[in-house]
């Protein structure tokens, strides 16, 4: 009886996440058609034929450096829970990269603590604490990106959509910098009471939803444990300048592309718009590859600086096309080298997420 059960209960849960994967899928064509409708196809690809092929070289080594960087800071924390030589940190990075890309869910994000495991006898806890910790960190980046982007970007005070003149840009610059304020008060506030912020959250959360607490509580304590480890301030200070590394070559990367596309008139700050839009972007449930939420979010955020939607969509595009040829080129080629199983990520990813998997499975 209780063997038909598993097995019904493993069909419903293999349903929702085939209806979940098509919703996705759907989400994504809706936004690519979208950002194609109305699109002068002709004056497209002729802004992809004029892209300057120097600048895009340029480009590939500034991606090609932030892949290293990423793997770089991810050592090093890796480093605090076990010995891993940088080659084999290098291939666990670049498979697990490739799988976050590849992979729905985000189920890509337990590559890496699954190859730590599987290839370097490392606990899954431990192996699982590492992307948490850089996680962590990479949301900090991001909110102190974003305050900068608000406060000091030189954006346009009307931008035009769809033939329409809108005056949104201060508009929302303020909203965004008052909302700033709640969130980085409630942000003090948990990191100074810690656990009971977490037990407190639960408590008003599950008279309302209990599946909504429970990961709400979940959520806060993977964010505690990676806040804890930047209390060892050797450790912090080589967080932040690893992470002011990778998201200066970030910024890099996008403000090649804008010479490479002719949008010379762009800087560095403009190239941060770009990439905060892009990874706000990104944060929403998305298709494998993020096809089609990541060419919405770019072109509007190149179109925030006046480019016709053509240019827009012709970076967006390039952009996408050269961050994944560069992360799967790298994945494909240790995957090859170091003879690592891709359907065996796969079963692992899919075994967790329908709590097959135990927290150390050897």
């Amino acid at each position: 009886m209780s063997e038909k059960s598993d097995s019904g209960g493993r069909r419903g849960s293999t349903w929702k996440a085939g209806l979940k994967l098509t919703a996705l899928l759907a989400f994504g064509l809706g936004l690519l058609v979208a950002v194609f409708w109305n699109v002068e196809m002709d004056v497209f690809w002729q802004e992809i034929a004029d892209v300057r092929i120097h600048w895009w070289i340029i480009s590939i080594a500034a991606f090609i450096s932030l892949h290293l960087a990423r793997t770089y800071r991810w050592g090093r924390i890796v480093q605090r829970v076990h010995p891993v030589p940088f080659r084999h940190i290098l291939s666990i990075s670049s498979v697990g990269f490739m799988a976050l890309q590849a992979l729905p869910f985000r189920l890509g994000e337990f590559a890496r603590p699954y190859l730590l495991m599987e290839r370097r006898d490392m606990r899954f806890g431990g192996a699982m604490y590492t992307v948490v910790v850089e996680r962590t960190i990479d949301i900090l980046c991001l909110a102190t990106c974003f305050t900068i982007a608000v406060v000091f970007a030189d954006l346009p005070e009307h931008i035009t959509i769809g033939g329409k003149d809108f005056e949104i840009i201060e508009g929302g610059r303020k909203m965004i910098a008052v909302a700033l304020v709640p969130f980085g008060g409630c942000l003090l506030a948990f990191l100074v009471l810690r656990e009971r912020a977490m037990r407190w959250t639960e408590a008003i959360l599950t008279p309302i939803h209990k599946g909504l607490a429970t990961k709400a509580g979940a959520m806060m304590a993977a964010f505690l444990e990676g806040v804890k480890t930047m209390e060892d301030w050797r450790f912090a200070f080589t967080m932040i300048w690893t992470s002011l590394m990778t998201w200066g070559v970030n910024v890099v990367c996008m403000w090649a592309l804008c010479r490479a596309l002719g949008l010379d008139e762009l800087g560095l700050m403009a190239g941060l718009v770009i990439l905060v839009v892009l990874i706000v972007g990104v944060l929403l449930p998305a298709p494998p590859g993020f096809v089609g939420t990541f060419e919405a979010f770019v072109t509007a955020g190149v179109m925030l600086y006046g480019a016709t939607q053509e240019k827009a969509l012709a970076y967006a595009v390039v952009c996408h096309v050269t961050q994944t040829l560069i992360l799967f080129g790298f994945g494909l080629s240790f995957l090859w080298i170091d003879k690592i199983s891709f359907r065996s990520i796969i079963e692992f990813t899919r075994s967790l997420r329908e709590g097959e998997a135990t927290a150390d499975p050897r």
